[in-house]
């Protein structure tokens, strides 16, 4: 079967661990956006048949990412026609209206499998303002639309679909795989048993409301936060600073993982929050 990796990022840790399993039986290829000047999870592989489509573009706030998706589409279009996939898999809201539309009007029979790896504020977010909730209702309802489309949800928490895509999406169509650490890398591990409490957020830091809270928490409670990621606004990175995190910028997941994880520690278990 012939696969297309169809995402609004370079591909992250999360997303490699599905290639590398798809691939063994598979024809792997990756069309992807890369919204920023540096790679923010390092080069991508080269084995892969890829296509990259470079357009820069807001990383955390989607509705600031509007004009930059117009120009992103046709070229997404293209693309998806050149490589003619069976199945296009993929993450992100906006990645799965463009598989839709482009599943209606040029390629009816191949299957869109859809992975959920977290919830966005506007889906879950309670507001009072008239018209973000009517916006959020849109979004809904919109999505609820799309998801008619897919062969199969993934949601990387179970609570994901028991909080919002249970409503819409049936179980037949719904798989609960977990974003777990691989076994294989994680051989040489030794827990922390000893020092500070430590918290770790480990990923890409680009909802900034949510990662100054997190930095802002850790100042006011004496607790060490360590962020292994690359930031998508400098000064977000230099807001965390100031309030005492460690900011240790990108790494390479086969590489450093690993060792992030032993700095963390919570009466010998590791807290963190992995994107």
């Amino acid at each position: 079967m012939r696969i297309s990796f169809f995402l609004s990022f370079t591909p992250n840790p999360r997303m490699n661990k599905r290639i590398r399993a798809l691939n063994e039986s598979n024809e792997i290829i990756l069309i992807y956006w890369r919204r920023t000047e540096d790679y923010v999870w390092g080069n991508v592989n080269e084995k892969y048949n890829k296509s990259e489509i470079y357009i820069p573009a807001n990383m955390g706030q989607p509705l600031k990412r509007i004009f930059p998706t117009i120009r992103f589409i046709p070229r997404a279009f293209r693309e998806l026609k050149r490589s003619k996939p069976n199945c296009i898999y993929l993450a992100g809201y906006d990645m799965l209206a463009i598989a839709s539309f482009y599943k209606r009007f040029f390629a009816r029979n191949v299957a869109i499998i859809y992975e959920v790896a977290d919830l966005h504020q506007l889906q879950i977010q309670p507001y009072k303002n008239v018209l973000m909730k009517l916006l959020q209702k849109i979004l809904y309802r919109f999505e609820q639309h799309l998801c008619k489309r897919i062969s199969l949800l993934v949601c990387t928490s179970q609570r994901f679909y028991d909080s919002y895509y249970s409503a819409f999406v049936p179980k037949e169509k719904y798989l609960y795989m977990a974003n777990a650490p691989e076994k294989k890398i994680f051989e040489g591990y030794r827990r922390k048993t000893s020092g500070e409490f430590t918290i770790g957020f480990v990923g890409s830091a680009h909802f900034v409301n949510q990662t100054k809270l997190l930095a802002s928490a850790g100042e006011k409670c004496g607790i060490k936060v360590i962020m292994a990621g690359s930031f998508s606004d400098d000064e977000l990175r230099k807001y965390c600073i100031n309030k005492g995190a460690i900011c240790t910028g990108a790494y390479t997941y086969e590489k450093d993982i690993v060792s992030i994880y032993e700095k963390l520690e919570r009466k010998g278990f590791p807290v963190t929050v992995e994107r």
